[in-house]
């Protein structure tokens, strides 16, 4: 006597879920990464402005009084003071030197 072959059923498939219809927002650190690269972008927009400007007047060197006083400004930008009052610090310093003629 023959029987005819045993066919196994393949297990229950899980049930299918449905896709959530809104968008996820972006995840939390794309925000610090664009943050890093703004900070990023800030000291090269800096450095770019004191190797052009303060360097040169024109066709000649700047005076000393501009190099050191660009170079506070600088400085104190990267040391997170406020644009504003790096650059009034800046101005500053090159001020006191020219005044006192010291360079």
């Amino acid at each position: 006597m023959h029987l005819p072959p045993v066919v196994e059923t393949p297990p229950p498939l899980p049930e299918a879920r449905a896709l959530p219809l809104s968008r996820t927002p972006p995840p939390a650190d794309s925000t610090e990464r664009v943050t890093k690269w703004m900070d990023r972008a800030t000291v090269v927009l800096i450095g770019a402005v004191f190797a052009t400007t303060a360097i040169f007047d024109g066709k000649d060197i700047a005076d000393p009084a501009r190099l050191i006083g660009v170079g506070v400004g600088v400085f104190a930008a990267i040391v997170r003071v406020p644009m504003l009052l790096a650059v009034a610090i800046g101005m500053a310093v090159c001020a006191v030197i020219r005044m006192t003629g010291v360079l």
